[in-house]
């Protein structure tokens, strides 16, 4: 009788710990995603959240910011990747598109994913794909 009671706080024990691992994997997950900046954090939201337009202020508005598109694939993916524009020039707090380019140079169908570099890290955060 005392190995079957010990028997079932050990299953329920056991259980409730991994109740609790599973409920700490969703929010260490996230903050995983948000430092890396990988895999996809909130799931449901398919809107981006753009910055504000920019600036009719002169100082601000007489500011730009050059960005430069580089393309470059992993060595076993037979891809050509390359920008449709090589660089952007944008005021701070103005949204913009840009747009790549993949050719598959093989006779089967191929999946890759993108990720993006930014230098310096620094400008990260001001970064969406």
């Amino acid at each position: 009788r005392d190995m079957r009671r010990r028997t079932a706080w050990n299953a329920a024990g056991f259980g409730f710990t991994m109740l609790g691992i599973c409920w700490a994997m969703i929010p260490l997950y996230e903050m995983y995603c948000q430092s890396s900046g990988s895999g996809q954090t909130g799931g449901l939201d398919i809107h981006k959240d753009y910055g504000p337009p920019p600036s009719d202020d002169p100082k601000v508005s007489e500011r730009y910011i050059r960005l430069e598109f580089a393309g470059t694939t992993g060595g076993d993916l037979k891809w050509k990747f390359f920008p449709e524009q090589k660089r952007l020039l944008l005021a701070p707090g103005e949204t913009a598109l840009a747009f790549y380019k993949a050719i598959n140079e093989t006779d089967r169908p191929v999946i890759g994913m993108s990720v993006y570099h930014v230098i310096p890290p620094e400008a990260g955060i001001y970064f969406n794909k």
